[in-house]
């Protein structure tokens, strides 16, 4: 009996131990939830996933109150990393401009209604022009490629970037070289698409996986493309316009699950460069801006519906000036498209009116 009962105390006592250990991590999975740095909150990950596996491997079944634990688990069972932001809310808190070529960037909060200007700390790094960006659910920017110096030519540099803090972290390169490109940001991974090289554009096609950080090429597109814009929605890519010999009206789908593109038989209204496009409800994109033929500025802006690729027309723009949106972080706010450009200028794209005003 005595052997019996050292037997049980013994192990009554590791999995009092075990309980201990795991409260402790659960006290730091609040913590880690604090962070509103989506980049410091992704540095955190290893430490979170020991608190996914120390919970799996407990001995015996325990009780403990472990609110919202089941939904961060699952996420990090994909590795895909969230914010307290991203659990929380989901409004659009921030809208940014990046100074390609420069260290120079603005920041929009739509809560506190302020425009702030900032630099990068690095004192090495400078946002690379023609660089292609996705703004990731947690509000960290993703850039990738671009001519870090107009001397060193086309680069496969990939970054991560904090706006609120002006941090960079460098991640694995692109296995391709490529500037002037679609970046986006669908699945739990970011996309690379087309572009130009030192030798002219590229077909080739690429993708980061924020599960292993890893680069793995994808099929190329049909029409190798520089300055087009692409939307995600449903399952598919969706990629418009851009330049090849000359300003395309070309529209390609590209199914994720098949690692298939198609070229559409459909063709955009006009043809378009430099411009922008944007999921804004249903299958409903808004394709605005850039320039049209014989380098002519694109006022005009179109609603594609992706499940008929058919268009109608909205509003037109309410400028005269360049306005090369495929720089532009465009994002929405409820019923309501934004985007902002040098000097902090900010437009707006009302839905359900369909007009466009200046915001700020």
């Amino acid at each position: 009996m005595l052997r019996i009962g050292n037997h049980f105390s013994g192990s009554y006592r590791a999995i009092t131990a075990k309980e201990a250990t795991i409260r402790q991590a659960y006290d730091r999975l609040k913590a880690y939830q604090r962070l509103e740095d989506g980049l410091l909150f992704y540095s955190k990950v290893p430490h979170m996933m020991a608190i996914r596996e120390a919970r799996e491997n407990f001995p015996v079944p325990i009780s403990i109150d472990f609110p919202q634990f089941e939904r961060i688990s699952s996420y990090l069972a994909n590795s895909y990393v969230v914010s307290k932001f991203e659990l929380e809310h989901s409004a659009l808190p921030k809208l940014f401009y990046l100074d390609r070529g420069g260290i120079d960037y603005l920041v929009y909060n739509f809560e506190t209604d302020r425009t702030e200007a900032k630099q990068l700390i690095s004192e090495e790094f400078i946002f690379p022009k023609l660089c292609g960006f996705a703004v990731l659910p947690y509000q960290s920017v993703f850039l990738t490629g671009g001519k870090v110096r107009n001397s060193l030519g086309v680069t496969d540099l990939a970054f991560m970037f904090s706006p609120e803090h002006g941090r960079i972290t460098k991640v694995a390169n692109m296995r391709n070289r490529r500037a002037a490109h679609i970046c986006l940001y669908a699945n739990k991974a970011v996309f690379a698409l087309s572009g130009k090289t030192e030798g002219g554009n590229t077909p080739e096609c690429e993708i980061y996986s924020m599960k292993t950080g890893i680069w793995t090429d994808i099929a190329p597109v049909n029409i190798s493309r520089r300055c087009a814009s692409g939307t995600h929605f449903n399952g598919k890519i969706y990629v418009f316009g851009g330049f090849h010999e000359q300003e395309e009206d070309s529209i390609e789908a590209y199914s994720i699950d098949s690692n298939v593109w198609e070229l559409l038989p459909s063709k955009l209204p006009i043809r378009l460069w430099k411009h922008s496009s944007c999921l804004i409800g249903g299958s409903e994109v808004l394709i605005f801006g850039g320039e049209s033929t014989n380098r002519e500025v694109n006022t005009q802006s179109v609603i594609c519906n992706l499940e008929t690729v058919s268009f109608s027309e909205t509003a037109k723009l309410p400028m005269q000036t360049k306005w090369q949106s495929c720089w532009l972080h465009v994002a929405l706010k409820g019923k309501v498209l934004y985007t902002m450009g040098r000097k902090g200028r900010i437009w707006k794209y009302a839905i359900d009116s369909k007009e466009w005003s200046s915001f700020k």
